[in-house]
């Protein structure tokens, strides 16, 4: 699905028709809050959530706290739920070579670093993770599932983003009330500076850590002096478009797609055809990578973003907390 423009309009009419059905989003997901029995598991478990609709950068950070970890001797798995596909096993270790079809792209690119588990529920990949000797878990994404008792809960948020136009689902981008949902986490992952941050969350007292993206130096000195056409399948294309901007990458054509979209051999045909026809080179981003099949590879750029926060403080405060000792 593309994200609908008018979530991030605050003049936009649209959100006014769709108040019934609003209404129904927030009463079913407070009953749903209610009635939920937490499930305890005898192992440290750290959520990554957001509380808008896709493009919070959940991933990257799971994946750079897993890196993180793991440098440091500790087993990190990251877990995921399984979305539009229902798994025949209880839980699918995805491996790098696992079909992006079966399983999505987001866990293909977290397999890359640590041991990634998929699952139509997410405790049969807790299991699978504590079976095989994990010493600490990351949700990637499940802020609002409360089937599971969370040890830690950080919330990330994109400067480029905010919080939309503030309303909740489908009128908005928002899943639940901004002021519950951030009273509900341990902590926040700012995509953005510190000025911005106060202005967008006031009067916020707990931990923040603040993310810096940055492009791959030796990746991008292959870039330069080439013009490009780019796509993007991702909650937010303009956010990859404007990096590449912003890193003096001279792209002539966009094209924009839904989010999580699986490509076909005539779509990819077609781009691969019109780039060659004008002369241009391709450029995608990573997590659209992984989904491209190898024989079209060679055709096509990726673009990988690097993410930096501060680790030792983030390792120091879970020490703190009692959630992990090192």
């Amino acid at each position: 699905m593309r994200t609908p423009e008018f979530w991030f309009k605050n003049k936009s009419l649209y959100k006014y028709f769709l108040f019934p059905l609003t209404f129904f989003w927030k009463t079913g997901f407070y009953l749903k809050k209610k009635i939920s029995k937490h499930e305890i598991f005898p192992i440290p478990i750290i959520c990554i959530g957001n509380i808008i609709m896709g493009g919070g950068g959940k991933t990257p950070l799971a994946m750079a706290i897993a890196k993180d970890f793991n440098k440091i001797g500790k087993k990190v798995h990251i877990i995921y739920k399984a979305f539009n596909t229902k798994l025949n096993d209880k839980a699918l270790e995805v491996k790098k070579n696992t079909s992006p079809n079966i399983v999505g792209d987001e866990p293909i690119l977290a397999s890359s670093v640590t041991r990634t588990w998929i699952s139509n529920k997410r405790k049969d990949s807790i299991e699978c993770a504590m079976k095989n000797k994990a010493d600490l878990i990351l949700l990637d994404d499940g802020f609002q599932d409360f089937s599971i008792k969370k040890d830690f809960s950080l919330l990330t948020i994109n400067n480029l983003q905010g919080f939309g136009n503030g309303f909740l689902f489908p009128s908005g981008p928002l899943r639940e009330e901004i002021k519950k949902g951030i009273e509900r986490a341990d902590c926040i992952f700012f995509y953005g500076n510190k000025k911005t941050f106060n202005k967008l969350v006031p009067n916020y007292k707990k931990p923040v850590f603040f993310v810096k993206t940055k492009a791959n130096k030796k990746k991008l000195s292959e870039l330069y002096n080439k013009k490009y056409l780019a796509f993007a399948g991702i909650a937010h294309p303009n956010n990859f478009f404007d990096i590449l901007k912003s890193n003096k990458v001279n792209v002539i054509k966009k094209y924009y797609f839904s989010d999580h979209k699986k490509y076909n051999a005539r779509e990819l045909e077609g781009i691969i055809k019109e780039a060659e026809s004008r002369n241009l080179h391709i450029i995608t981003t990573e997590k659209d990578y992984v989904k491209i099949p190898k024989k079209y590879r060679k055709k096509v750029n990726f673009f990988p973003i690097e993410i930096e926060y501060d680790s030792k403080q983030f390792i120091k405060l879970l020490e703190k907390e009692n959630i992990c000792s090192i």
